[in-house]
């Protein structure tokens, strides 16, 4: 059985009319996450470390040196990015901060998760530092950020030791 040379082409031109949508989202996000790391390891490289854990988010990327002192993080606001350095020595503790509500329908009770926040305490001062992994505002699903905070958090209080 043979093919018409022109009935190839129109496959071809048709497949490729397919992929190509998930081919400029793979790059998109390549590019997005190549940004976040670049802007977490000149972070690093400002402090006179070297970047070491990290992890990348949809709007958000955060990252911690070798020796756990400091937590830098990128999150993008307004296309542009916003950084912030953390230096861990100045708190005391950290903590899981989550807003939610419960919605009740019938016999059911759902739990609505609206702000996830890293809860970080001045040891002197006793003043607070927020950092949101989540907001249902920003219109995105949660992705991995409440595994992701709880993680967080855990190798922060490790590190307080």
């Amino acid at each position: 059985m043979k093919l018409d040379v022109g009935t190839l082409y129109v496959g071809a031109i048709l497949i490729s009319l397919c992929i190509m949508p998930f081919v400029f989202i793979y790059m998109s996000k390549n590019k997005k996450q190549q940004a976040f790391k670049n802007s977490l390891t000149k972070m690093a490289t400002d402090t006179h470390t070297s970047l070491g854990k990290h992890e990348f988010f949809v709007d958000f990327a955060l990252g911690t040196d070798l020796h756990y002192n400091y937590l830098y993080v990128v999150k993008e606001k307004d296309r542009s990015l916003v950084e912030n350095t953390v230096f861990l020595n100045e708190y005391s503790s950290s903590k899981v901060v989550q807003t939610d509500h419960i919605i009740r329908k019938n016999k059911s009770r759902d739990v609505v998760i609206e702000k996830l926040e890293l809860n970080l305490t001045d040891n002197h001062t006793h003043k607070e530092t927020l950092i949101e992994f989540y907001n249902n505002r920003d219109g995105l699903p949660l992705d991995g950020q409440l595994q992701s905070i709880k993680t967080w958090n855990d190798l922060i209080n490790a590190s307080r030791v």
